[in-house]
């Protein structure tokens, strides 16, 4: 990794557990869910582990094709696995109305722009010197939680995300 990406990281990282509450500084009504999110964090470690896992691979062994054709690729590869953990599951339930098909339409819109500018970036940054940026993703969450849902955020996971956001330029 570049230098600069050697100490961004670990200060990326700090910012994060500030703005995700890592250490409980925030007040009691910023935490009120605090005591029911262990599936939530064990989801996210084993996606985080996941898109690390797919970053490396994906810049190892796939370098050399364009962006866009290993975004079809991956996703080709994604939605066989959910197709197949979905009829075991059951099977699928469609949105209900027209807000779920909406957000259906722009969920797939607005990730399938996202991964396929990652994988067309990628490899032109590496993806250890991509892993800073990618830490704006749960500030980015905190915020649309904010905005979205109504939650509420303490001064100090403000303060974690612009540490984050200061790590990331």
């Amino acid at each position: 990794p570049h230098p600069r990406a050697m100490i961004a990281m670990p200060v990326a990282l700090v910012g994060l557990a500030i703005a995700l509450d890592v250490f409980g500084w925030a007040p009691a009504a910023a935490r009120a869910s605090q005591g029911q999110i262990g599936t939530g964090v064990a989801f996210a470690m084993g996606a985080s582990l996941s898109m690390g896992m797919v970053l490396l691979l994906t810049t190892k062994w796939l370098s050399a094709v364009d962006g866009r054709m290993r975004t079809l690729i991956l996703m080709s590869v994604v939605a066989l696995v959910t197709f197949c953990a979905g009829m075991i599951g059951g099977g699928f339930a469609p949105p209900a109305d027209g807000t779920g098909w909406l957000g259906l339409a722009l969920l797939t819109a607005f990730y399938g722009i996202a991964i396929t500018v990652l994988f067309t970036v990628l490899p032109k940054m590496g993806a250890v010197n991509n892993a800073a940026i990618l830490n704006f993703e749960p500030v980015a969450a905190l915020i649309l939680g904010w905005l979205i849902l109504g939650q509420s955020i303490a001064a100090s996971q403000i303060f974690g995300g612009v540490v984050v956001i200061a790590a990331i330029i």
